[in-house]
């Protein structure tokens, strides 16, 4: 029996007789969130959400607000992260961010709420978050630019983490994005996705703009993933035993991510696949100004997968090389 011990956390993990017994530490280019084993059955009546160390579940009943938090954003091409809020995002209220465990405060995680929202079973097409307006004649508004403009080029990784109303972070569910292998004919997904992508001069796309290089063409241009798909898969409750007096609901087992450029024109949000997208000039015009909507959509899906298989699609996208197992 293993426990798994990922490389973003340093945990004692014990077992009910206050012995450390088994762990395993992995490395890989994105750095996965924690799963943590307690001794204990922990019941929160509040929120209706159940916790155990033998089924490592929480249950969410219909409408049950899931909050996404925000991490900070890394890049395999520079050594230096940056908070969510270094970039002119769509910010929450920082003074609710959540408590971090020991590992993520070492690590320097900076785990900061979203202001998306979520509801269980309830889609949203296309919705707004925030927009953004900047003038190529306010310095503030051109510093703000070349940091975004900086990140793309760095190609710099969003990192977030949803958390099933709970006060603690009891359980770190990373939002995953998944890219299709043509060669494996498989998906390869991690814990990050690109905030944006950049094409050179002779219209080579690089990094992000990998994913759809008939979409992102046009030389010397920023595309910003100023627009994100969100796919909430579940498994319904009344599959499972569970704690709950209505079989009704269901248990989150993955949330993915599919990133997008999209250019709204005015106050109409257009988030369909044909939706031209947000270009960003290397050089902006002087005394031009540009105006960036971020939005998001959210669909769900019914799953087959168990709460406590919920992790094993992304280990397997893991090349075992990158995997050392330790027994104590």
């Amino acid at each position: 029996k293993f426990i798994l011990l990922p490389f973003s956390t340093i945990y004692n993990v014990k077992t009910r007789e206050n012995k450390v017994e088994h762990c395993v530490n992995f490395r890989s280019k994105h750095r996965m969130p924690t799963i943590s084993s307690y001794a204990n059955d922990i019941s929160i009546n509040q929120t209706q959400k159940y916790f155990s160390d033998q089924n490592a579940r929480l249950d969410n009943v219909i409408l049950s607000n899931v909050t996404l938090f925000v991490n900070r954003l890394d890049s395999d091409q520079s050594v230096i992260p940056y908070e969510y809020h270094h970039f002119d995002f769509c910010l929450g209220n920082e003074n609710e961010s959540p408590v971090e465990n020991l590992g993520q405060v070492l690590f320097g995680e900076r785990i900061r709420p979203s202001v998306y929202e979520i509801s269980f079973l309830k889609e949203e097409p296309c919705k707004s978050l925030c927009k953004k307006t900047y003038s190529m004649n306010n310095k503030d508004d051109q510093f703000k630019l070349t940091q975004l403009a900086k990140g793309m080029m760095l190609n710099y990784y969003h990192h977030w983490y949803a958390f099933l109303n709970l006060p603690l972070i009891i359980d770190n569910m990373p939002v995953t994005f998944c890219v299709k292998q043509l060669a494996q004919h498989q998906n390869t997904c991690m814990t990050g996705f690109p905030m944006g992508c950049y094409v050179t001069q002779d219209r080579r796309p690089k990094d992000g703009c990998g994913i759809d290089p008939s979409r992102y063409n046009k030389p010397n241009t920023f595309y910003l993933f100023n627009h994100v798909d969100l796919t909430v898969e579940y498994r319904d409750m009344s599959v499972d035993w569970n704690m709950m007096e209505e079989n009704s609901g269901g248990r989150i087992v993955a949330i993915k991510v599919e990133p997008r450029s999209i250019q709204h024109l005015g106050d109409k949000l257009d988030c369909s696949s044909d939706a031209p997208p947000l270009e960003i000039p290397e050089s902006p015009k002087e005394g031009s100004t540009l105006d960036i909507t971020y939005s998001y959509s959210i669909k769900f899906q019914k799953s087959n997968i168990k709460w406590s298989s919920r992790w094993d699609y992304i280990l397997e996208s893991i090349p075992q090389s990158n995997i050392q197992w330790f027994r104590q």
